[in-house]
């Protein structure tokens, strides 16, 4: 038989091996290996140091009490993210919302060929004046 490792050793040592065939078999070659018989001592060894030590139980180390969370803290949470959801959902929806601005109709009038004086004080360009339509009243058409 080929050496176990230490795995198969500690599962030997902790009474983990379920096969009966295989158990038997491993402590066969055990009796006869002193190899195996030096690693199972150490595995042994580790074993007893581990079982010797003590632990304080879970409320000796941590004495906060423990609390579970109740319904009213899931409704809280969820009340909070909705909050959340909410403000941010409505600033980047108005954050994207065009505001309209009014802007006065205009009308274009045309004449040709300009009145230097006229251009002047109209700001025309080329013979095109820009005016309000309250400017030009019912006289279009």
């Amino acid at each position: 038989m080929i050496h176990p490792d230490e795995e198969k050793l500690t599962a030997f040592c902790l009474d983990l091996i379920e096969e009966a065939s295989e158990r038997e078999q491993l402590a066969n070659h055990i009796v006869g290996c002193e190899v195996c018989k030096a690693a199972l001592g150490l595995i042994e060894a580790d074993i007893g140091l581990i079982a010797g030590l003590s632990m304080p139980p879970l409320r000796e180390r941590y004495p906060i009490p423990l609390r579970r969370a109740s319904i009213g803290r899931y409704l809280l949470r969820a009340a909070a993210v909705l909050a959340i959801v909410v403000v941010f959902g409505s600033y980047f929806v108005i954050s994207r919302r065009v505001t309209p601005v009014s802007v006065e109709p205009m009308h274009l009038l045309i004449s040709w060929p300009p009145d230097s004086i006229q251009a002047r004080l109209a700001g025309a360009v080329d013979g095109l004046q820009i005016k309000p339509l309250s400017a030009v009243g019912s006289k279009q058409h």
